[in-house]
């Protein structure tokens, strides 16, 4: 390249020479661009021949570069499989220990909820037992400090713990412990667990019985001391003191216990009804004494025979006063007083008599009818105060809502047990009223429904006209 320079020099060189030189001779030109000319192909020879020998080592390096180029693309292909396969390495291994952490959090989980559902399954008295390992399992799942391995150990010690209760069960066990008697106050004690049976006796030997779950407040206290005459006291003792023993078995698991205990008395049960269930009661009460009052009134009236109606006008025919006046006499309550009238009075017109035998009717009506309205209307009122009950108590149970919530149905349970019970209260006292009150009016009816025939049969009788 270098040559092809100066050849390039050499020709410009001239051209301004020929340019430069207008007095010279063209010889003088020509011999000097000879010279020069020569001069320019002597150093091109000269350069091809330093390039001639330059040009082997170049060539011997560039293939050297090339090898080296070609072994770099190797490692670096070798390095690039290396890095590839460590990425699917390191993306096996995240999966891998992803399905771990899953196994991990499954197991965790199902710890998690065995704990409590064993402590679910847990009599109420051997809570007394588990209640601090559990309450350490529980609270290990909320304690940060603890890695996964400390909390699956404080977990394991419960599964441990309920394999050993399970062995226990099988041919069942005592533990000492508290429980509340019948008569409220907490005592010591031994307990005896035989499947799902629980068995107490105190230290004292005062009180023996079945333990049962008692809720208060919504929540499960100590276990609570249920006794009957038909336990035998001593045997339970025995069995919880030796081992051995009869005693008692509950074949409903506990339900027919627990019926017993939550049966209300009479007047438990009419107390649950409130302000309402009493004024209720009340008037049904003295529906009750009218109605009382009532039958035994209806019953007594009585209503002369056909027969003796009949005598009675052959005696006022015939003239004979006084046997009819006698015989009047002698018949008890208003239907004696009304022939009475009619047989005093038999000389007068008929439209006079039926007059005198109608206010006697009358009056009789008046006296069988009395007091009947007032057991229709508490026939009809019961139903309205059984409904007003259920309004109020309703009321108090949005109250008590209000103020407690509805987490705890315990404290509701007033509410709702007076709109209820007023409600039954009050259709107790309705349907027994309207039966009876329709039977009354039924008797009434017919009772001064015969005299008013009687009454007939004895006018038609005497006044034939």
């Amino acid at each position: 390249m270098k040559s092809f320079t100066k050849i390039f020099i050499v020709a410009g060189s001239m051209l301004a020479m020929t340019a430069g030189v207008h007095g010279q001779s063209l010889q003088q030109a020509i011999g000097s661009v000879d010279r020069d000319l020569e001069g320019a192909l002597k150093e091109l020879a000269d350069l091809r021949t330093k390039i001639s020998s330059e040009r082997a080592p170049l060539s011997k390096e560039l293939d050297e570069l090339e090898n080296q180029v070609i072994s770099k693309n190797a490692e670096l292909q070798r390095r690039q499989g290396l890095r590839d396969n460590r990425e699917l390495g390191i993306r096996a291994l995240e999966q891998e220990v992803n399905s771990k952490q899953q196994e991990i959090d499954y197991v965790a989980g199902l710890l998690r909820d065995f704990v409590r559902s064993f402590s679910a399954q847990l009599h109420v008295s051997e809570k007394q037992i588990f209640a601090n390992r559990i309450a350490d399992a529980l609270g290990a799942v909320d304690d940060s400090n603890l890695n996964q391995q400390q909390l699956f150990d404080v977990q394991m010690k419960i599964v441990g713990a309920s394999v050993d209760r399970l062995n226990d069960l099988f041919g069942g066990y005592s533990f000492s412990g508290r429980a509340i008697a019948s008569t409220g106050e907490v005592v010591t004690g031994k307990f005896a667990l035989l499947g799902p049976s629980v068995y107490f006796r105190s230290d004292d030997q005062n009180h023996v019985g079945i333990a049962v779950a008692q809720l208060s407040s919504g929540e499960v206290n100590d276990a609570t001391i249920v006794t009957s005459e038909v336990f035998d006291k001593q045997k339970i003792a025995a069995l919880i003191d030796t081992g051995e023993g009869s005693l008692p078995l509950d074949a409903s698991l506990g339900a027919a216990i627990e019926v017993e205990r939550h049966k209300d008395t009479f007047v438990t049960h009419i107390n649950k009804g409130g302000v309402v269930g009493y004024m209720t009661l009340s008037l049904a009460m003295a529906a009750l004494l009218i109605a009382i009052y009532k039958v035994v009134q209806v019953t007594s009236f009585r209503v002369p025979t056909g027969d003796f109606v009949l005598d009675l006008a052959e005696d006022v025919k015939r003239g004979d006063t006084e046997s009819a006046l006698q015989k009047a006499r002698g018949f008890p309550g208003i239907a004696g007083a009304m022939f009475e009238e009619a047989v005093e009075n038999s000389s007068q017109p008929r439209s006079l008599i039926e007059e005198y035998l109608s206010v006697k009717i009358i009056i009789a009506r008046r006296k069988l009818e009395s007091l009947l309205p007032f057991i229709a209307i508490t026939a009809a009122a019961a139903p309205l105060m059984g409904l007003l009950g259920t309004v109020v108590g309703m009321i108090k149970t949005f109250k008590l809502i209000t103020i407690f919530g509805t987490g705890d149905a315990r404290q509701l349970s007033d509410g709702i047990s007076e709109a209820l019970v007023t409600t039954e209260i009050g259709l107790y006292v309705a349907i027994p009223s309207l039966i009876i009150h329709g039977i009354l009016s039924r008797m009434a009816r017919g009772k001064w429904g015969q005299l008013e025939q009687d009454a007939i049969v004895f006018l038609n009788d005497v006044k034939e006209d």
